[in-house]
């Protein structure tokens, strides 16, 4: 498994039981995926007990979105061609954007270009930050909407702990 990987599940104090599931789910999307998976986010929430509850896993390539569901307790695994992201929700709540607190969550909901599939992510506390990293350094205009090719969205600032994707896989689409 990637550093980077290891690293991104320590500082979001994932379990040494959760880490081995997901060792096992990116072992699996590795024996079909036919392209090096570049990037993982492990989707969270709190319970209104304050629980955190650790939901989905997702692994992208540069042209495959993977989602493995309740990957805790189930084997559940999503599988798509991204040819681009027509549309982006973000709903944030007592995050900034630049430092995440106890209190902060990030939901972040895109659809696919053409396709009815969506994917919706969750994070809390730390995780913002991975899930804000995610999104403001992969989607951007298609570069025939914009001429100058500036990004929409940039990261409030870098976080070197967490790979990012291929660029073109996840151009946002007029």
């Amino acid at each position: 498994m990637k550093d980077e990987f290891v690293n991104y599940m320590k500082a979001i104090s994932l379990s040494t039981t959760l880490t081995g599931r997901v060792q096992s789910i990116l072992e699996v999307y590795s024996g079909f995926c036919p392209e090096e998976i570049k990037w993982m986010f492990i989707s969270d929430y709190l319970t209104h007990e304050g629980e955190r509850f650790f939901e989905s896993v997702y692994l992208f390539s540069e042209n495959f979105a993977m989602e493995s569901k309740q990957f805790a307790s189930s084997d559940n695994f999503d599988f798509a061609r991204i040819e681009g992201i027509h549309y982006v929700e973000i709903k944030k709540q007592d995050y900034d954007l630049k430092r995440s607190t106890e209190k902060s969550r990030l939901n972040l909901r895109s659809h696919f270009s053409g396709k009815a599939a969506y994917e919706e992510m969750k994070a809390s506390k730390e995780n913002c930050e991975y899930l804000w990293h995610f999104l403001a350094s992969t989607c951007y205009l298609d570069q025939r909407a914009q001429s100058d090719q500036r990004s929409v969205l940039r990261s409030p600032r870098p976080l070197p702990r967490a790979p990012a994707p291929h660029r073109r896989a996840f151009a946002l689409n007029p």
